[in-house]
């Protein structure tokens, strides 16, 4: 509203409010104006034109749209007036100064490379930032690129994504449960053959249910696919189905604390050692199981995340060859992740995926088009 459409509010409750004063006397229910001993109704009035009088000559510049003080208007300090707002329901789509904003539209979380509230996701309208709700869950920081969001529940895992993860990883052959050292979660001693070998590993191998719930809550960080939840249900579930199909291809959900891993790579069968869910010895990929993410990958993802620089993770876990940080890296994301729905490093094979699918559908993507790009980058 203008300021003298709420200026004349202003007056009428105030007279309204005397009115209601002198009839119910200083014990009515409807009290508002107090005066002192020996007060009277033009006392009160008087009063009531003394304030309408300064009201006129400080009455700052509001934005009809926003409610929002201008802050280059000459205005009295209202900061110490200001009501506190309840911490449980903050007062929402107000501008707010807690840094530098983006592109407008885009979306940020409370301590994300910018002050506000770690449980309020924001967004920046006018060059401000703009609370636009406080998450429940928590607010979820993703990476650079990617506007963050409120975590969400996973709650919707398609019948036909546990589908393409259920076949019975071809290690468990003859097992039995062990305490392995290092590993607090339940373990398999297996003994198994594949081709003309026979090996025997130690595995923790997480089920078809909780691999799905890795792959809906990683398919955030490419808006595109994610939208498609709500737009084109069939092709979400074909999207996650084709990351789905990578893990398996690549693993099939097998995740080796130790032992042999026999694999017919295209040069006959062979027993390959892992450790910590790589294999060791290894070359420049020392992928880690179960989605086989590369270090590179997982570097990239580390520096978009803001954690540390990709030159500087590189350092940290080595650039070639096994390390002791690159397997407990590996292990311990699959330790962490074991009883969540959240998996670093599916999401950061997926933000590595995503820039083919930006490539593929920089002029707008449909549903089908999204998931062979998609397709494309997890040959």
């Amino acid at each position: 509203m203008g300021w003298h459409a709420a200026h004349a509010g202003l007056s009428g409750w105030i007279l309204a409010t005397v009115v209601v004063t002198s009839s119910c006397g200083r014990s009515g229910a409807f009290r508002d104006v107090q005066a002192d001993a020996g007060s009277t109704i033009a006392d009160a009035l008087a009063t009531f034109v003394d304030i309408a009088s300064l009201a006129d000559t400080v009455a700052p510049s509001v934005d009809a749209a926003t409610m929002v003080v201008d802050p280059d208007a000459a205005t009295p300090a209202l900061d110490a007036a200001a009501p506190t707002p309840d911490a449980a329901t903050p007062a929402l789509d107000a501008a707010t100064d807690i840094g530098p904003c983006g592109r407008e539209g885009g979306r940020v979380c409370g301590g994300n490379g910018v002050g506000g509230d770690p449980a309020v996701l924001y967004t920046c309208r006018d060059g401000l930032r703009v609370p636009v709700e406080r998450c429940a869950l928590g607010c979820d920081w993703l990476p650079a690129g990617v506007p963050d969001r409120c975590a969400r529940a996973i709650d919707d895992v398609p019948a036909a994504l546990i589908d393409a993860l259920d076949a019975r990883p071809y290690v468990e052959g003859e097992c039995v449960d062990v305490v392995h050292p290092g590993w607090p979660h339940p373990a398999q001693r297996c003994r198994y053959s594949a081709g003309p070998l026979s090996s025997r590993v130690v595995v923790a191998n997480p089920s078809p249910e909780r691999v799905a719930r890795w792959i809906i809550d990683a398919a955030g960080v490419i808006p595109a696919l994610d939208a498609l939840r709500e737009t084109d249900r069939a092709a979400w579930i074909a999207g996650l189905r084709v990351v789905a199909r990578q893990v398996m291809t690549q693993s099939s959900r097998i995740f080796p604390l130790s032992g042999g891993i026999i694999e017919n790579m295209g040069d006959g069968w062979i027993d390959y050692p892992f450790n910590h869910g790589v294999s060791d010895p290894c070359g420049a990929g020392c992928y880690c199981r179960i989605n086989s993410l590369h270090r590179t990958e997982f570097c990239r993802y580390q520096d978009a995340m803001g954690r540390e620089t990709e030159r500087a993770c590189l350092e940290r876990v080595g650039a070639r060859g096994y390390t002791d940080a690159w397997g407990a890296q590996c292990q311990g994301n699959h330790e962490r992740a074991w009883t969540s729905d959240l998996n670093e490093h599916f999401r950061a094979r997926l933000y590595v995926a995503r820039d083919r699918v930006l490539e593929a559908c920089a002029d707008g993507c449909e549903g089908a088009e999204i998931v062979d790009a998609l397709r494309a980058a997890l040959p």
